[in-house]
């Protein structure tokens, strides 16, 4: 499934990769380890979709922070 571009709520970035989805994911993640992230959970959103008959396009959200910066102040 495509998603056009103006169809993407606004404050959110779209960017087109020539690998697979799961390849940049795991790039993603993996940026995000090396540079001192922790990745607390990972929400496949179609893996949700598809469980209750229904389809959509790739999606998933990374959830990480960096415990030893603190909180916000």
């Amino acid at each position: 499934m495509n998603v056009s571009i103006d169809k993407i709520p606004d404050g959110l970035y779209y960017r087109e990769y020539p690998f697979p989805f799961e390849t940049v994911l795991e790039r993603i993640r993996s940026k995000l380890v090396d540079s001192g992230f922790v990745i607390f959970a990972v929400i496949d959103h179609r893996k949700a979709a598809l469980s209750v008959g229904k389809d959509m396009f790739v999606a998933s959200l990374v959830i990480f922070g960096n415990p030893a910066g603190g909180p916000i102040s």
